[in-house]
């Protein structure tokens, strides 16, 4: 007699646990191809909602995510790469949020031949010291065993390897922000040989 009252509840629950499990392995699925060489015009605020999807599990519990996606044109990129870029960012986000539940938010934008986007959080901040440093191979801040400082070296590769540019403005206890600013039509080093 009491479980009665809870069913429709319960069932709908489960019924939207089941269809959150669904698009977070679909997601995943397109996310995972990352040793196809093929290029494609991309939404890139398609990539983004997907990648947030993925990195829900890591989000949820640190921030809050505000979107502000304009409308922009599709980009010729590798979508996997270009979403472990987003992944990285958004995790190392997630990551700079230390106690109090933070906020990150993720905007887009067009200007010219390229578009633009800004991931920024409300977490503690890079040092001075350490922005010249960030990209490179194997640093980290992180405790030994906690990482292995990759992560954004990874981003600013795949970003290269598509004719792009990474901006990061940070001061230490007030959050950072990353800037990718991408080619719409793609780079030659993408796309084959220039002509």
């Amino acid at each position: 007699d009491l479980l009665l009252p809870e069913i429709g509840r319960l069932i709908g629950d489960s019924i939207e646990g089941a269809q959150r499990v669904e698009q977070i392995v679909a997601d995943l699925s397109d996310f995972s191809y990352l040793s196809d060489p093929q290029t494609s015009a991309e939404d890139i605020n398609t990539l983004l909602r997907k990648t947030i999807n993925i990195a829900s599990s890591e989000l949820k519990y640190k921030a809050d995510i505000e979107l502000h996606l304009a409308e922009i044109p599709d980009v010729v990129c590798h979508d996997g790469k270009i979403g472990q870029v987003f992944l990285n960012l958004l995790v190392n986000a997630a990551h700079a949020i230390n106690d109090a539940r933070g906020l990150i938010t993720v905007s887009t934008g067009c200007g010219g031949e390229t578009v633009w986007i800004e991931i920024t959080d409300n977490g503690c901040g890079i040092p001075e010291a350490n922005l010249g440093k960030i990209f490179d191979p194997f640093f980290t801040t992180k405790e030994v065993g906690k990482g292995t400082g990759l992560g954004l070296h990874v981003v600013k590769g795949a970003i290269d390897m598509h004719g792009g540019e990474i901006y990061v403005i940070s001061t230490e206890g007030c959050g950072a922000s990353f800037k990718v600013v991408l080619p719409i039509a793609g780079a030659s080093g993408v796309n084959g040989p220039s002509e």
